[in-house]
C-alpha cells in the first residue's frame, strides 16, 4: 500500500493507493484483482477486496466501489449501499465510509475537504 505524505497528515482519514501487487488472482488476473466486473473468479476477488479493507482499516460492508464509465457521473454516497454504481466520482461526508475507485491507464485524484472533514 502506497500512502501519500500529504494525505497523511491528516490523522481523521485512512487512504491508500494499491498497485497490482500480493493478490489472489491467477493467470491473466494475477493480481490484487478488486475488480468485480472482470471475469477473475469471484472468490479470488472477494479476497483481494478483504486484503484491501484490512490493510485500511475498514469493514467490507463499508466499502463502496463503483464501474467506470468515463463520464461526468458522480455519487454522493450518505449511507452504506448495496447497489451497483457506474461512474467516474464518488463523494462522501460520513465517517466509517471508504471509498474506492479501480484504475488502469487513469489517474485517479483524492480530494479532501479539511473545513468539513
Amino acid at each position: 500500500m502506497i500512502q501519500s505524505k500529504l494525505i497523511k497528515n491528516f490523522k481523521n482519514i485512512s487512504h491508500g493507493f494499491f498497485n497490482n501487487q500480493g493478490g489472489y488472482s491467477k493467470g491473466i488476473y494475477k493480481s490484487l484483482n478488486c475488480g468485480i466486473g472482470s471475469r477473475d473468479k469471484k472468490i479470488n476477488v472477494e479476497k483481494n477486496i478483504k486484503k484491501v479493507c484490512k490493510k485500511i482499516g475498514c469493514s467490507v460492508n463499508n466499502l463502496i466501489l463503483l464501474k467506470q464509465t468515463h463520464s461526468n457521473k458522480v455519487h454522493f454516497i450518505n449511507k452504506n449501499i448495496n447497489s451497483k454504481l457506474e461512474g467516474d466520482s464518488l463523494i462522501t461526508n460520513k465517517k466509517k465510509i471508504a471509498l474506492g475507485i479501480l484504475t488502469a491507464d487513469c489517474a485517479p485524484v483524492f480530494l479532501y475537504d479539511v473545513e468539513k472533514k
